[in-house]
Protein backbone atom coordinates (compact mmCIF):
# COMPACT_ATOMS: atom_id res chain seq x y z
CA UNK A 1 0.00 0.00 0.00
CA UNK A 2 1.52 3.40 -0.95
CA UNK A 3 2.51 5.71 1.85
CA UNK A 4 1.70 9.40 1.77
CA UNK A 5 4.32 12.00 2.70
CA UNK A 6 2.95 15.51 3.38
CA UNK A 7 4.89 18.77 3.13
CA UNK A 8 3.55 22.21 4.09
CA UNK A 9 4.95 25.48 2.73
CA UNK A 10 4.00 29.10 3.32
CA UNK A 11 4.00 29.89 -0.43
CA UNK A 12 3.31 27.87 -3.59
CA UNK A 13 6.40 25.79 -4.30
CA UNK A 14 7.94 23.02 -6.36
CA UNK A 15 8.55 20.14 -3.93
CA UNK A 16 10.59 17.11 -5.00
CA UNK A 17 11.91 14.06 -3.15
CA UNK A 18 14.94 11.99 -4.19
CA UNK A 19 15.22 8.60 -2.45
CA UNK A 20 18.56 6.78 -2.17
CA UNK A 21 16.97 3.76 -3.87
CA UNK A 22 16.76 5.79 -7.08
CA UNK A 23 13.10 6.72 -6.87
CA UNK A 24 12.22 10.41 -7.30
CA UNK A 25 8.87 12.11 -7.05
CA UNK A 26 7.17 15.49 -7.41
CA UNK A 27 4.57 16.45 -4.83
CA UNK A 28 1.11 17.53 -5.87
CA UNK A 29 -1.47 19.59 -4.00
CA UNK A 30 -3.09 17.67 -1.20
CA UNK A 31 -4.72 17.84 2.21
CA UNK A 32 -3.61 15.80 5.21
CA UNK A 33 -6.08 13.80 7.35
CA UNK A 34 -6.50 16.75 9.72
CA UNK A 35 -7.54 19.00 6.81
CA UNK A 36 -4.36 21.02 6.44
CA UNK A 37 -3.62 21.89 2.80
CA UNK A 38 -0.13 21.31 1.50
CA UNK A 39 1.80 19.05 -0.84
CA UNK A 40 1.73 15.27 -0.91
CA UNK A 41 3.86 12.44 -2.29
CA UNK A 42 2.36 9.02 -2.99
CA UNK A 43 5.38 6.81 -2.32
CA UNK A 44 5.19 3.41 -4.04
CA UNK A 45 5.54 0.18 -2.07
CA UNK A 46 8.80 -0.56 -3.87
CA UNK A 47 10.54 2.32 -2.05
CA UNK A 48 12.15 0.75 1.04
CA UNK A 49 11.57 2.01 4.56
CA UNK A 50 14.38 3.60 6.57
CA UNK A 51 16.61 4.71 3.71
CA UNK A 52 18.00 8.18 3.12
CA UNK A 53 16.18 10.75 1.02
CA UNK A 54 16.59 14.42 0.07
CA UNK A 55 13.73 16.88 0.03
CA UNK A 56 14.05 19.92 -2.26
CA UNK A 57 11.74 22.93 -2.06
CA UNK A 58 11.92 25.81 -4.55
CA UNK A 59 9.72 28.90 -4.82
CA UNK A 60 9.93 32.11 -6.78
CA UNK A 61 11.76 34.83 -4.87
CA UNK A 62 12.81 32.46 -2.07
CA UNK A 63 16.10 30.78 -1.16
CA UNK A 64 15.87 27.10 -2.19
CA UNK A 65 15.62 24.67 0.74
CA UNK A 66 17.29 21.24 0.85
CA UNK A 67 16.71 18.80 3.69
CA UNK A 68 18.20 15.32 3.96
CA UNK A 69 17.17 12.57 6.35
CA UNK A 70 15.70 9.09 6.69
CA UNK A 71 12.34 8.32 5.10
CA UNK A 72 10.31 6.20 7.50
CA UNK A 73 6.83 4.70 7.39
CA UNK A 74 4.16 4.36 10.08
CA UNK A 75 3.19 0.70 10.23
CA UNK A 76 -0.44 1.16 11.23
CA UNK A 77 -1.18 4.10 8.87
CA UNK A 78 -0.42 4.95 5.24
CA UNK A 79 1.83 7.83 6.35
CA UNK A 80 5.51 8.58 5.77
CA UNK A 81 7.86 11.00 7.55
CA UNK A 82 11.32 12.39 6.86
CA UNK A 83 13.50 12.21 9.96
CA UNK A 84 15.96 14.97 9.18
CA UNK A 85 19.47 14.69 10.57
CA UNK A 86 21.57 16.16 7.74
CA UNK A 87 21.51 19.93 7.23
CA UNK A 88 23.34 22.10 4.69
CA UNK A 89 23.65 25.78 5.59
CA UNK A 90 23.57 28.34 2.78
CA UNK A 91 25.98 31.27 2.75
CA UNK A 92 24.42 34.65 3.39
CA UNK A 93 24.50 37.04 0.43
CA UNK A 94 27.26 39.62 0.44
CA UNK A 95 26.12 42.74 2.29
CA UNK A 96 25.77 45.84 0.13
CA UNK A 97 28.70 48.25 0.29
CA UNK A 98 28.27 51.04 2.83
CA UNK A 99 26.84 54.28 1.58
CA UNK A 100 29.60 56.82 0.92
CA UNK A 101 29.61 59.78 3.29
CA UNK A 102 27.78 62.86 1.99
CA UNK A 103 29.92 65.43 0.25
CA UNK A 104 30.05 68.53 2.40
CA UNK A 105 32.46 71.35 3.03
CA UNK A 106 32.71 75.08 3.57
CA UNK A 107 35.80 75.49 1.35
CA UNK A 108 36.76 74.00 -2.03
CA UNK A 109 39.56 71.96 -0.44
CA UNK A 110 37.16 70.43 2.08
CA UNK A 111 34.84 69.39 -0.77
CA UNK A 112 37.75 67.93 -2.74
CA UNK A 113 38.96 65.99 0.30
CA UNK A 114 35.43 64.70 0.91
CA UNK A 115 35.24 63.36 -2.65
CA UNK A 116 38.60 61.64 -2.18
CA UNK A 117 37.46 60.18 1.16
CA UNK A 118 34.77 58.15 -0.62
CA UNK A 119 37.58 55.84 -1.80
CA UNK A 120 36.00 55.60 -5.25
CA UNK A 121 38.90 57.09 -7.22
CA UNK A 122 42.36 55.70 -7.95
CA UNK A 123 44.55 58.74 -8.46
CA UNK A 124 47.42 56.52 -9.63
CA UNK A 125 45.66 56.16 -13.00
CA UNK A 126 44.70 58.75 -15.59
CA UNK A 127 41.12 57.49 -15.70
CA UNK A 128 40.88 57.68 -11.92
CA UNK A 129 42.19 61.24 -11.90
CA UNK A 130 39.84 62.28 -14.69
CA UNK A 131 36.81 60.79 -12.97
CA UNK A 132 37.87 62.35 -9.65
CA UNK A 133 38.17 65.75 -11.32
CA UNK A 134 34.72 65.39 -12.85
CA UNK A 135 33.14 64.52 -9.51
CA UNK A 136 34.93 67.37 -7.72
CA UNK A 137 33.79 69.78 -10.42
CA UNK A 138 30.22 68.52 -10.15
CA UNK A 139 30.19 68.79 -6.36
CA UNK A 140 31.74 72.27 -6.37
CA UNK A 141 29.15 73.36 -8.89
CA UNK A 142 26.32 71.84 -6.84
CA UNK A 143 27.44 73.57 -3.63
CA UNK A 144 28.35 76.98 -5.03
CA UNK A 145 26.58 77.15 -8.35
CA UNK A 146 27.71 76.51 -11.90
CA UNK A 147 28.87 78.88 -13.16
CA UNK A 148 31.29 79.75 -11.67
CA UNK A 149 32.78 76.22 -11.24
CA UNK A 150 33.67 74.23 -14.33
CA UNK A 151 36.38 72.39 -16.23
CA UNK A 152 39.57 73.49 -17.93
CA UNK A 153 38.98 72.66 -21.60
CA UNK A 154 41.79 70.84 -23.40
CA UNK A 155 42.43 70.47 -27.12
CA UNK A 156 43.13 67.24 -28.97
CA UNK A 157 46.72 66.16 -28.40
CA UNK A 158 46.91 67.73 -24.94
CA UNK A 159 46.89 65.69 -21.75
CA UNK A 160 43.14 65.45 -21.16
CA UNK A 161 40.21 63.30 -20.08
CA UNK A 162 36.86 63.87 -21.78
CA UNK A 163 38.39 67.03 -23.32
CA UNK A 164 39.13 68.62 -19.94
CA UNK A 165 42.14 68.81 -17.62
CA UNK A 166 42.90 65.57 -15.82
CA UNK A 167 43.72 67.23 -12.51
CA UNK A 168 42.38 70.81 -12.46
CA UNK A 169 39.13 72.74 -12.10
CA UNK A 170 38.22 76.22 -13.22
CA UNK A 171 36.38 78.92 -11.26
CA UNK A 172 35.19 81.63 -13.64
CA UNK A 173 34.63 84.40 -11.10
CA UNK A 174 34.20 85.11 -7.38
CA UNK A 175 36.59 84.79 -4.49
CA UNK A 176 38.11 81.57 -5.87
CA UNK A 177 38.32 82.71 -9.49
CA UNK A 178 41.13 81.04 -11.39
CA UNK A 179 42.41 77.63 -12.44
CA UNK A 180 43.20 75.25 -9.58
CA UNK A 181 45.21 72.06 -9.49
CA UNK A 182 43.30 69.59 -7.34
CA UNK A 183 45.75 66.65 -7.44
CA UNK A 184 49.42 66.71 -6.56
CA UNK A 185 51.64 64.14 -8.34
CA UNK A 186 48.67 63.02 -10.42
CA UNK A 187 48.72 59.59 -12.07
CA UNK A 188 51.19 58.21 -9.52
CA UNK A 189 51.13 56.31 -6.25
CA UNK A 190 52.02 59.60 -4.52
CA UNK A 191 48.94 61.40 -5.84
CA UNK A 192 46.90 63.28 -3.26
CA UNK A 193 44.04 65.81 -3.35
CA UNK A 194 45.04 69.47 -3.28
CA UNK A 195 43.81 72.97 -4.06
CA UNK A 196 46.70 74.94 -5.55
CA UNK A 197 46.30 77.96 -7.80
CA UNK A 198 47.60 77.28 -11.30
CA UNK A 199 46.50 80.32 -13.28
CA UNK A 200 43.93 83.01 -13.94
CA UNK A 201 40.38 82.28 -15.05
CA UNK A 202 39.87 82.31 -18.81
CA UNK A 203 36.34 82.20 -20.28
CA UNK A 204 37.74 80.80 -23.54
CA UNK A 205 38.72 77.52 -21.88
CA UNK A 206 36.06 77.37 -19.16
CA UNK A 207 33.50 74.58 -19.58
CA UNK A 208 30.53 73.69 -17.32
CA UNK A 209 30.61 70.46 -15.29
CA UNK A 210 28.10 68.89 -17.71
CA UNK A 211 27.51 67.79 -20.39
CA UNK A 212 30.49 65.48 -20.78
CA UNK A 213 32.73 65.12 -22.68
CA UNK A 214 33.57 68.80 -22.73
CA UNK A 215 33.77 70.88 -25.87
CA UNK A 216 37.51 70.81 -26.70
CA UNK A 217 39.55 73.96 -26.27
CA UNK A 218 39.67 75.98 -29.47
CA UNK A 219 36.19 74.89 -30.54
CA UNK A 220 33.52 77.53 -31.02
CA UNK A 221 31.69 78.05 -27.74
CA UNK A 222 30.42 81.62 -27.99
CA UNK A 223 26.87 80.46 -28.83
CA UNK A 224 26.46 78.68 -25.48
CA UNK A 225 23.81 80.41 -23.39
CA UNK A 226 24.64 80.95 -19.72
CA UNK A 227 22.55 82.65 -17.07
CA UNK A 228 24.85 84.08 -14.41
CA UNK A 229 24.57 86.38 -11.44
CA UNK A 230 27.62 88.61 -11.04
CA UNK A 231 28.66 91.13 -8.47
CA UNK A 232 29.99 94.40 -9.86
CA UNK A 233 33.52 93.32 -8.88
CA UNK A 234 33.11 90.01 -10.73
CA UNK A 235 31.67 91.76 -13.78
CA UNK A 236 34.64 94.15 -13.95
CA UNK A 237 37.06 91.21 -13.65
CA UNK A 238 35.33 89.21 -16.42
CA UNK A 239 35.19 92.23 -18.73
CA UNK A 240 38.88 92.84 -18.14
CA UNK A 241 39.67 89.25 -19.07
CA UNK A 242 37.53 89.46 -22.21
CA UNK A 243 39.21 92.73 -23.25
CA UNK A 244 42.61 91.07 -23.03
CA UNK A 245 41.34 88.19 -25.20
Amino acid sequence: MPHRFYVFTNVPALVTLAHDSGWTGIAGPGTDPQGRPGWVFDIPDMVPDGNGAQLNIEAEGKVPLQLRGRLTYVDDAPRAFLECDDFTLVDLPEPPPPEPPPITGSTPLEVINAVYATGAYNLATKTGCGMFTEECCRQLGALWGSPPWGHVAKAAGQNQYNAHAVDAVHCLYGGDHGIWDIITSSVSTSARPAFNRAGDSNPEIWRPPTPLPCVPAGAATRDVDLTVTLTLEDLIRVLAVLRVI
